[in-house]
């Protein structure tokens, strides 16, 4: 886990920032892997939830009484959970 570093003044770096040791920077490799795999993750999901709301758009499975358009569902539907 990577240690906390104590804010100082602006400029004033702490010395565990100026000259990491090996450990850390190895955590951070990871913090860095976990992110970058997290960012995949977020993307892949959101382009097949795209996906399945072109699908429910174009076979207006939205249509109920009062609503307009996949955009009005989608925000009806939201907002009841």
């Amino acid at each position: 886990m990577i240690r906390p570093i104590p804010r100082q003044f602006p400029g004033h770096l702490p010395s565990a920032r100026k000259y990491p040791d090996p450990q850390h920077i190895e955590d951070l490799s990871r913090l860095a892997d976990e992110i970058t795999e997290m960012a995949a993750h977020l993307a892949a999901g959101t382009c097949e939830l795209l996906e399945l709301i072109q699908i429910f758009d174009e076979e207006e499975g939205w249509c109920l009484p009062g609503i307009a358009s996949c955009a009005h569902w989608l925000n009806w539907k939201c907002s009841m959970s």
